[in-house]
């Protein structure tokens, strides 16, 4: 699986947002694709309900909120750098191979931050 941010949104309630998010992180678990959440329905956060060991509900009308999301790259980066072998791990899965010239610890950081999902709230998406 190639890296991704998947943002999912609308502009009202009731939609199936935190639905359709909850179905995406299962598969990805199923498939043992490592992800981070974000659930900007702040305070509620009904995503981490479900899936309390890699969702953090954060506001992101707030900047401490906003650099949780981009330091999770740094967290990432010093899990792998720390592991090698945990990285090309990571890296093997998915249906494409990954490129060998680059190095494994920084393609595994930065391919895990590229994988975060986010899920917005309708009133962050108004704003």
């Amino acid at each position: 699986m190639k890296p991704v941010v998947l943002m999912v949104g609308a502009d009202k309630g009731g939609v199936g947002k935190t639905t359709v998010t909850r179905t995406v992180l299962d598969y990805l678990a199923a498939k043992n694709v490592l992800v981070r959440a974000f659930d900007a329905e702040h305070p509620r956060g009904t995503l981490q309900r479900f899936h309390p060991d890699i969702t953090e509900v954060v506001d992101i009308t707030t900047a401490a909120d906003q650099m949780k999301m981009i330091d999770t790259l740094a967290e990432f980066e010093a899990r792998y750098h720390g592991d090698k072998k945990s990285a090309k791990n990571f890296l093997n899965h998915g249906d494409s191979p990954w490129n060998r010239k680059l190095d494994s610890r920084d393609l595994a950081a930065y391919t895990s931050i590229a994988s975060l999902i986010l899920n917005l709230d309708e009133t962050v998406t108004k704003q």
